[in-house]
């Protein structure tokens, strides 16, 4: 086309120098690539955002799923107790019934034996005596001497007195059974008053153990529904991770040796592993770095800047270096930020400046490495000076 045209040659020769200073031919080796991985770092920082708070949402649900089984546990303890109970006391009413059953049989046993010596007492009253005082003169006369009357009374006192004093036993032995018999039947009403309540208290502790195993299984349900999601998340995570991974280079870009990012500052002020914040415990993915407000911060190695970013929360104002073969490193919080998607920066040079933006209690560098798109241990990488 070019050599077709009517332009002079000194004016093709400027165009063509214009459009390869504006990348028409050939563009900056940033564009496409470096808005990808831009992106899906957003995308990625958001899942672990929502993450995040997913946990710490499943923290909560899972204590309240602790505390509803507690619950449970009691009521189950509660019911537990009361069917004992109601099983001791229907051992005791068995036990109380056959001992009203025993006194039953004694005191019919001791009727019939009273029955019958009054029996023989009505008889021997028939026989030894008529009316009033025949019985006396039949003593009196009919003994043949002084001797026989004597010992004639003498029997007659006795028979008197034995069958006197059978009949006071029999009548002292029916009122022990007869008190026996109604202490065993006011036992009876006793026990069966407390079965009747305990069966009534266990009823609403039946009732109580199932209202509250349906909130356990409530509270089992969300917090299968919020894992659930966070599974999700994650597989959305390693999704996104895998495309960082693809689209990072796959070569060495830096030399491998990487650099302190501040000098004359090494202070750690908070070290990359587990920590309890606000009471939630998380992983603390870098190393925070404490120095003053308006601090060089320099590239720890060569590489291509792939994310920057300025946002009010998290890791504020922040910028992610490609470093090639799957290393990248995080600079978090910065107060400025001195390099663009895209540039291409050397070990050393200053890339932004110590600040709190974002999340941050005070002026530092957050520094993260990442393999693969996820967080490694920065000391796997750099030494302090």
């Amino acid at each position: 086309m070019l050599k077709n045209a009517k332009f002079p040659l000194a004016l093709t020769v400027f165009l063509l120098a214009v459009m390869l200073w504006h990348g028409v031919v050939y563009g900056p080796p940033q564009p496409a690539k470096a808005d990808a991985l831009s992106d899906y770092r957003e995308q990625q920082r958001q899942i672990e955002n929502e993450m995040a708070l997913l946990r710490q949402q499943l923290s909560g649900l899972k204590g309240e799923l602790s505390k509803q089984q507690t619950e449970l546990a009691n009521a189950d303890m509660k019911v537990q107790r009361c069917e004992d109970t109601l099983a001791a006391l229907n051992q005791q009413m068995a036990v109380a019934k056959k001992e009203l059953q025993y006194a039953n049989i004694e005191f019919s046993a001791a009727q019939t034996e009273l029955a019958r010596q009054l029996d023989g007492f009505k008889s021997r009253l028939r026989e030894n005596y008529i009316n009033g005082d025949v019985g006396l003169l039949d003593v009196v006369f009919d003994a043949t001497s002084m001797e026989d009357f004597i010992t004639r009374s003498y029997y007659m006192e006795r028979i008197l007195l034995y069958d006197s004093s059978m009949i006071d036993s029999i009548n002292a032995q029916i009122e022990v059974i007869r008190q026996k018999r109604a202490e065993q039947e006011t036992k009876i009403a006793n026990l069966d008053t407390l079965t009747q309540e305990q069966q009534s208290m266990l009823a609403e502790l039946e009732t109580a153990r199932s209202e509250q195993k349906k909130l356990v299984d409530a509270a089992q349900g969300d917090v299968n529904d919020v894992q659930a999601e966070i599974n999700e998340w994650k597989k959305e995570s390693d999704e996104i991770a895998a495309a960082i991974r693809r689209l990072q280079s796959p070569t060495a870009v830096g030399s491998g040796i990487y650099a302190w990012p501040l000098r004359g500052y090494s202070t750690i002020t908070s070290d990359y592993g587990w920590r309890t914040l606000r009471g939630q415990r998380n992983l603390h993915t870098g190393i925070d770095i404490s120095a003053p407000r308006g601090t060089e911060i320099h590239a720890v190695d060569s590489g291509t800047v792939i994310l920057v970013k300025s946002l009010t929360t998290s890791y504020g104002k922040y910028v992610i270096i490609d470093h090639g073969g799957g290393i990248s490193s995080l600079y978090a919080h910065m107060s400025q930020i001195g390099c663009s998607v895209g540039d291409n920066v050397k070990q050393g040079d200053v890339i932004g400046y110590v600040g709190a933006t974002g999340n941050a209690t005070g002026n530092h560098l957050h520094l993260e490495f990442r393999k693969n798109g996820s967080t490694v241990s920065p000391w796997n990488y750099v030494s302090k000076p």
